[in-house]
């Protein structure tokens, strides 16, 4: 049996009508991960629309700490975490989406201002192309996640900050693309949802550095304890 993961993607903007679709960029993730995992797509109000490949849940700040702790991995915008810290708290695997930064950026004036809660908190992040990467990579480098903790076996970061995009989105993506399909790096993930190394759990995200012994040994304690209390990995469905 092949194992799906049951993956909630939160959009911060309203999908009334046909009409909303295409400027959600949570609506068009939703999409294309369902091709290969059980997705959820949270929307936070409620809404007629429906697709055959994944599910669409309201929520608001009360409930959406308890449908985060449900699933696999959390997939949203990185400012959309900024406004919900309680999903940190959840403790489910986040990956937060960062938006395209142009190159010609000045060195003063790097991507992150109001991020900071996010960019300290999640465990994966992904940018639409690979100049933004390097730019975002100085702003998590400010935030303190560049760390011999990030480095251990991977010296490229990849892990932690990858390039991904789904496709429809706006245009005007600047830098060159990315050597990987599209959605490769974020796929990966949630095909394996992980703690970040630094960030392993819910007692070392506060603060850095971290003790080695929080970012190896409780991530697998807290992979087990959210397998016991679900019954197990959930089989691919019949019909697929």
């Amino acid at each position: 049996m092949t194992h799906r993961s049951r993956i909630l993607v939160i959009s911060d903007r309203k999908i009334a009508t046909e009409a909303d679709i295409p400027e959600s960029s949570g609506w068009r993730l939703a999409a294309a991960l369902a091709k290969i995992q059980d997705v959820i797509l949270a929307v936070p109000e409620r809404t007629g629309l429906s697709h055959r490949d994944f599910a669409i849940v309201y929520y608001n700040r009360r409930n959406i700490a308890l449908i985060a702790a449900d699933s696999d991995a959390v997939v949203l915008d990185a400012r959309t975490l900024t406004r919900l810290p309680q999903l940190i708290a959840a403790g489910t695997p986040v990956a937060a989406g960062l938006e395209a930064v142009s190159a010609r950026a000045r060195p003063g004036d790097l991507p992150g201002a109001g991020l900071e809660g996010a960019l300290a908190s999640a465990d994966f992040f992904f940018c639409p192309d690979e100049n933004s990467r390097g730019l975002w990579l100085k702003s998590l480098d400010r935030a303190g996640r560049i760390n011999p903790f990030t480095h251990r076996k991977d010296g490229a970061l990849r892990r932690l900050i990858d390039v991904a995009a789904a496709a429809g989105g706006k245009p005007g993506s600047r830098g060159p693309a990315s050597p990987h399909a599209p959605l490769a790096a974020l796929e990966s993930f949630c095909a394996s949802p992980r703690y970040a190394a630094d960030r392993g759990t819910g007692f070392n995200r506060a603060k850095l550095p971290v003790r080695e012994k929080h970012g190896i040994l409780l991530p697998g304690l807290r992979r087990l304890r959210r397998r016991l209390r679900r019954g197990g990995p959930r089989p691919a469905s019949p019909l697929d």
